[in-house]
């Protein structure tokens, strides 16, 4: 079963570490739209490059992966 994610990859040129931010649900293959109240910005520490990033909502993309959240799994918001 696949699950989905909003997601951002890391802006620091030569890295491509994807961050999951917000786990969305099973993957129903519908589209997906951003709801609630988001904050204007999230900041987030690369854990490979190491460097703070500052992303806006338009950022979030969705990403379907086989992968189930963590136990632990910080959302975002």
């Amino acid at each position: 079963m696949k699950y989905v994610y909003w997601t951002v990859v890391c802006t620091t040129p030569g890295c491509s570490t994807r961050h999951f931010a917000k786990f969305i649900g099973e993957d129903t293959g519908t589209a997906y739209k951003l709801q609630g109240n988001l904050p204007e910005v999230f900041y987030h520490q690369c854990q490979k490059c190491g460097k703070v990033h500052t992303y806006a909502p338009a950022d979030l993309v969705p990403y379907s992966v086989y992968l189930s959240p963590r136990t632990g799994f910080q959302e975002w918001w």
